[in-house]
């Protein structure tokens, strides 16, 4: 998943890529203003068992993309990454294991999207 500039819509935007092609850009997109600040919740579920990988907008409420046979046969590394910190100021936290507050809507959400 990538947050970044976007030329086609104009903002920023969010895009869920899979083996290098974008599989999700959808055109809702935060403002690109000097000064604005955003406050991003994302999850992300990985289920080996059945292949896939889920993006979850926490904030929103709702799954962002359902990644279906994904390739489990090699260890997966979740990156996070920033660039041109001189233009921008990115502050991240990752929430894992019993610092989730896991409410019965997430799990609903969860098994939703991996059923």
């Amino acid at each position: 998943m990538t947050v970044n500039r976007c030329t086609t819509h104009g903002g920023i935007c969010r895009r869920i890529w899979k083996e290098g092609k974008c599989v999700l850009h959808p055109p809702d997109t935060l403002p690109n203003t000097a000064g604005v600040s955003h406050t991003l919740h994302y999850g992300v579920v990985h289920d080996a068992a059945r292949k896939k990988i889920v993006f979850i907008d926490v904030k929103e409420k709702k799954v962002m993309s359902t990644l279906d046979n994904v390739d489990c046969s090699k260890p997966l590394w979740p990156m996070f990454g920033v660039y041109n910190p001189e233009w921008i100021t990115v502050s991240m936290r990752l929430v894992v294991g019993s610092d989730i507050n896991m409410t019965e809507e997430k799990k609903a959400m969860i098994v939703k999207a991996l059923s």
